[in-house]
């Protein structure tokens, strides 16, 4: 019984590592992303008004 608990609390510890991981990799993704978006419509507007 011990021995099942700690298996599934040792698993579930390295499922939370994955997720965060994952999580932390999509945020900086998605600001990446923005970020080039931003950068793009300032190219733009720079664009237009010269």
């Amino acid at each position: 019984w011990a021995i099942f608990s700690l298996y599934i609390w040792g698993t579930s510890k390295i499922f939370l590592n994955i997720m965060c991981n994952y999580l932390l990799i999509l945020i900086t993704l998605y600001k990446a992303a923005i970020n080039n978006c931003l950068l793009s419509c300032k190219q733009q507007c720079n664009r237009e008004r010269h």
